[in-house]
Formats: C-alpha cells, structure tokens, sequence
C-alpha cells in the first residue's frame, strides 16, 4: 500500500493565540473543527453541525469551524440559520495557509461515511492537533480505535470527543511522531517507485 505523504516542514505547530487572531477567532472557547469540500454525502457537515447543535449549543465554552467550499456551501449556511447557530459557528472558505487552521484548532473531526487516508487527518497530526474520525477506511486503520466513532451517529461522536478531550496528550505524542517519519512526501515518492517496480517485475 501507497500512503498519502505531507510537507512535514509545513504543517509544524503555532502559537495557537496567533493562529486564532489571524483568522479572527475566538480565544477563550474550544474550537471543534472539519476541513474539506463542502458536500453532505460524503464529508457529512451536515450531521456536525446537527450533532453540535444537539450536544454543544448551550456550551458558551464551545466554537464550531467549518472550513471549505463545495456545491452544499448554501445548504450549510441555511442549516446553520435554522439552528440558531450563527454566534457559535463560523464557516470560512478555503484557506491558502491551512496550517493556520489546524493550529487555531483544539480537536478535528472528520464525520465522513468514507475517505482513503485523509490528508487532513495526517496534516493536524503533524501539527500536534488531535483529531477524531468515524471508524472509516485510513481513519480507523490510523486513529486510535478511542479516537474513532460509529458514523452517523451523533451520540458517539459526543461520547467519543468528552473521551479523547481527557486522554488525548496520553496518545497523540506517538501519532504525531507516526506521521512525521512515515506519511512524508519522501516516504510516498519512494514507495510509489518501489510499487511501480514490483508492477514492472511482474509484468515481465
């Protein structure tokens, strides 16, 4: 198998303060966030914001950042109207520094029904940010199995995230040491080369 690779000498971690004042973020609040094409079947925003709005809505403590763009961008804002949500959310476009983001963050979340081995993931890992995905694909073969949730439902997710806040420091050292030596972008073009030679091998 061929791994995603990422720019370790890019996605290293911030000041979280600067990173927040940056994007105009709050300070004082844990910041949940998700990056990615803005496209409900898949990436699932939809269900975040439902999820936040069920367990995290009357937590003054608790910010929600939706980062991207996609064809159900509208979607979300109207979903983000209807729910009340506007003071404890924000939603910003693609970013050409998306280090900044992940640095801004406290915890990930990736509420896909299904992705390979997401490049985000392993960008916040290697920021030192934790992150929490549906037991799907390269998320559950990577995550911690504490760090993962039944998808589409929303009181695993809570359950998930109320554990891994307690317990993350424990775990993420090892994960983000992981990523750093084995999800390069050297890692990849070496072993890319090295499965184009066993495909040329066998096809001799």
């Amino acid at each position: 198998m061929v791994h995603n690779g990422i720019d370790t000498t890019r996605f290293v971690p911030h000041d979280k303060t600067s990173a927040r004042a940056a994007l105009e973020l709050p300070q004082n609040k844990t910041i949940l966030g998700t990056i990615g094409r803005i496209e409900f079947n898949q990436k699932q925003q939809d269900f975040l914001v439902r999820t936040f709005s069920k367990h995290w809505k009357t937590d003054p403590a608790m910010h929600l950042l939706v980062t991207g763009d996609g064809p159900d961008r509208e979607r979300l804002i109207a979903l983000i109207n209807e729910l009340d949500l506007q003071d404890h959310t924000t939603l910003l476009p693609w970013q050409p520094d998306s280090a900044l983001i992940y640095n801004a963050l406290d915890l990930l979340i990736i509420p896909s029904r299904f992705e390979g081995v997401p490049l985000v993931m392993l960008e916040a890992l290697a920021c030192g940010v934790p992150v929490i995905g549906s037991a799907r694909d390269g998320m559950k073969d990577l995550l911690p199995a504490d760090w993962t949730f039944e998808p589409e439902n929303a009181g695993a997710l809570f359950q998930t995230l109320e554990k891994v806040s307690k317990h993350w420091k424990n775990d993420l050292p090892a994960l983000q040491t992981k990523v750093r030596n084995d999800y390069t972008v050297k890692k990849f073009t070496q072993n890319f080369e090295a499965a184009l030679d066993r495909f040329r091998i066998m096809g001799r």
